[in-house]
């Protein structure tokens, strides 16, 4: 027989002469479980005891040294507690990375702008966001979905899906069409909405564009009216007066335009037009045999139909930002 500093009685004869049970954290006594250590459990009250018992051969003791400190039990691996918090520390990491790393893409890129640049964009967002920007844009949103339920019966038409472009982007891909065009832009925005962009391109390139936006929501069309007014005002009665180039906006179906052959740009936020798989057959079709060569079709995350019958190449793809997807890419054609 031999016995512990606390009491604890062993019958050096057999492996298990006594009652088991899991760790005894109140008196710091190693007890056993079939699972775990073959010590007996210390029989006398809570905090007698003075010392630890030894650990018995055949066991690690930084293992459960390490289980007692952790307060855990004994069949419990310290090893996967700890290799899923540094998992979870890794993934906060990388996350925090990531998030860096777009921060001081956007800082690079709006660094990046012109004064004329710097100065149309804060223009655009004095009138389009005035308050919270998540709020006014949610606004715009709730407009455009009761418009397409008052004015189309139901609103099961995605493609009626309000949407709006990061404005950096937008910068990026104007710049990339402008350079295709050395005579004065005669630009179509299809689906113009609350005239956004087509405001953001009149104050961005007032001396060669011209932009007309097409709405077929009449709520969005009236809304589009109010803000350009506004802009107007603000450009010229504001601490910098801006230039604007002309612009118009029409409450119109874009099918059913008689001078689609007139405009040598034409852009088509089409995130969630309905498509052929990623592409816009439909619109393919009527702007294939509508525009003249050497026109340029910007499309968000959708595409058109290239090759010879209808007459598109693609020539550029551009990434960045967008509230609503995360990430949008813009596709820029060229016509033949």
């Amino acid at each position: 027989m031999s016995s512990h500093a606390c009491g604890a009685v062993r019958d050096s004869g057999s492996q298990h002469s006594f009652r088991t049970s899991h760790v005894d954290m109140r008196c710091g006594f190693v007890g056993c479980s079939p699972r775990a250590l073959n010590v007996p459990r210390c029989r006398r009250a809570p905090g007698s005891c003075e010392s630890r018992p030894r650990v018995p051969r055949g066991h690690d003791r930084r293992s459960i040294r390490a289980r007692l400190r952790m307060g855990l039990q004994p069949d419990v691996d310290p090893g996967r507690v700890i290799g899923a918090a540094l998992l979870a520390f890794g993934l906060l990491a990388a996350a925090a990375v990531v998030t860096v790393r777009s921060v001081q893409g956007t800082r690079k890129r709006a660094a990046a702008l012109s004064s004329r640049e710097a100065a149309a964009l804060r223009l655009v967002l004095n009138v389009y966001e005035r308050g919270s920007v998540n709020a006014d844009f949610l606004q715009r949103r709730s407009l455009a979905n009761s418009a397409a339920v008052e004015e189309r019966g139901s609103y099961t038409d995605k493609s009626m899906t309000y949407g709006e472009l990061d404005l950096l982007l937008f910068v990026r891909i104007l710049r990339r069409v402008m350079q295709n065009h050395s005579q004065p832009v005669r630009m179509l925005d299809i689906g113009s909405g609350s005239g956004r962009l087509v405001l953001a391109a009149r104050l961005l390139y007032p001396e060669s564009i011209a932009v007309v936006g097409v709405e077929i929501l009449s709520a969005l069309h009236q809304d589009a009216l109010t803000r350009l007014q506004s802009a107007e005002q603000f450009a010229t009665g504001g601490t910098e007066s801006l230039p604007m180039a002309p612009g118009e906006l029409r409450l119109i179906d874009y099918r059913a335009m008689e001078d689609l052959s007139s405009f040598n740009v034409v852009w088509c936020y089409a995130t969630t037009w309905p498509s052929a798989g990623p592409f816009l057959a439909e619109l393919s079709g009527m702007l294939g045999k509508a525009l003249k060569s050497g026109a340029s079709v910007v499309t968000i995350d959708k595409r058109l139909i290239e090759g010879a019958e209808i007459g598109f190449i693609l020539e550029d793809e551009l990434e960045g930002s967008n509230r609503d997807t995360g990430r949008s890419t813009a596709y820029i054609y060229r016509k033949e």
